[in-house]
């Protein structure tokens, strides 16, 4: 490589790792979401642990 073309190559590899890092975190955020789901206690369930728990005591 010519070195007056160093500086365009290192910003094209520089930019194409910052696609690849935002792609790859948009796909790993879109798997895990419906796993995360999964395990996660909807709000009828949380009501329902927030009633079922006896009261603290003072």
């Amino acid at each position: 490589m010519e070195p007056r073309h160093a500086g365009i190559a290192g910003g094209l590899i520089n930019a194409s790792r910052q696609v690849g890092g935002a792609l790859g975190l948009a796909i790993l955020t879109t798997l895990a979401n419906p796993a995360a789901d999964r395990v996660t206690p909807g709000p009828a369930a949380l009501a329902h642990m927030a009633t079922a728990a006896p009261s603290p005591r003072r």
